[in-house]
């Protein structure tokens, strides 16, 4: 996305969050966010608007960071008015993985052999992709 036009990239882009309505935004990888002013702009969007974050990431620091529970600044205090909900989601076990793939073969239609649903489990180890 490219926002131009304003003094500042958070005015701009909470210009932009403003005009999306009722919209889910996921943010992947979101323990690579270490600017405050970004921060700030998530907390306008979530509090003045409509949009709902989905985080997601390999390391919980950031949520601790937005929930208060982390060391060094503090940023929950600008999220408010909504609850925040974590949800921590741990590696499947090997049957949970062949269990989960032949679920979403069959739900989603999708022609894969018993080798590669095998295959699949045995390279991701559990992780969910």
């Amino acid at each position: 996305m490219k926002i131009e036009g304003e003094k500042s990239p958070s005015q701009a882009l909470q210009k932009a969050l403003s005009k999306l309505g009722n919209t889910i935004i996921g943010i992947d990888e979101v323990q690579n966010i270490i600017t405050p002013w970004f921060i700030r702009v998530l907390s306008v969007a979530y509090n003045t608007t409509d949009i709902r974050f989905v985080y997601t990431g390999s390391m919980i620091v950031m949520s601790k960071i937005l929930t208060g529970e982390g060391k060094g600044e503090k940023f929950s205090y600008q999220f408010k008015g909504r609850p925040i909900i974590e949800i921590e989601i741990k590696p499947f076990t090997f049957e949970e993985s062949v269990n989960f793939l032949k679920y979403g073969k069959d739900t989603c239609n999708i022609n894969m052999s018993e080798e590669e649903i095998i295959d699949a489990s045995n390279t991701y180890r559990g992780i969910i992709v």
